[in-house]
């Protein structure tokens, strides 16, 4: 299941959040999190964290929209509610977790796109790859546009091959 995807309002008010059926998250989303069954209304997560006096109190949480978030318990609708002013920061002290790089699920996460091969696994260089100097360049700039320098689609030239071709060109 992942990350819950609830419209959480900017306004801070507060959205009904449902609780997950079971634990589902990786250990390293979890972090500190920890998944527990209470009763048949507070299966969830919880964190514990030691209040103002130093004594641990446990609260939950939920992992909404890639971000874990505070919940509060509404006894007179008997459900959970979060909103935007609860939401935890990643990297928090609390030691929640969050998506690895290569997780699939990770948003962040960058694929580098796929390039088609034949059945013997023969590569067809790119357009951008067969002319050595092919050059992107911006397209038309409106008046409130800022200029863009071309930016170039292949690695730049080595030192050595720099170094080799002036030397070739030298009287």
């Amino acid at each position: 299941m992942a990350s819950l995807q609830l419209e959480i309002p900017d306004d801070d008010s507060s959205v009904l959040v449902p609780r997950r059926p079971f634990d589902d998250l990786p250990d390293h989303v979890k972090g500190s999190a920890f998944w527990q069954q209470r009763t048949s209304h507070s299966a969830g997560y919880y964190f514990t964290h030691p209040n103002e006096a130093g004594h641990p109190i446990t609260e939950p949480v939920e992992f909404i929209n890639h971000s874990w978030f505070g919940l509060a318990y509404v006894s007179s609708i008997r459900r959970y509610t979060t909103r935007l002013s609860y939401r935890i920061a990643r990297g928090n002290i609390a030691g929640l977790g969050w998506w690895n790089p290569e997780d699939p699920q990770n948003p962040e996460r960058v694929v580098p796109p796929s390039r088609p091969t034949t059945r013997s696994g023969y590569r067809a260089p790119t357009s951008s790859e067969s002319s050595p100097e092919s050059v992107h360049t911006p397209q038309q700039l409106s008046d409130n546009d800022e200029p863009r320098s071309p930016t170039r689609t292949e690695p730049p030239l080595s030192i050595a091959a720099i170094t080799t071709a002036a030397a070739s060109l030298a009287p």
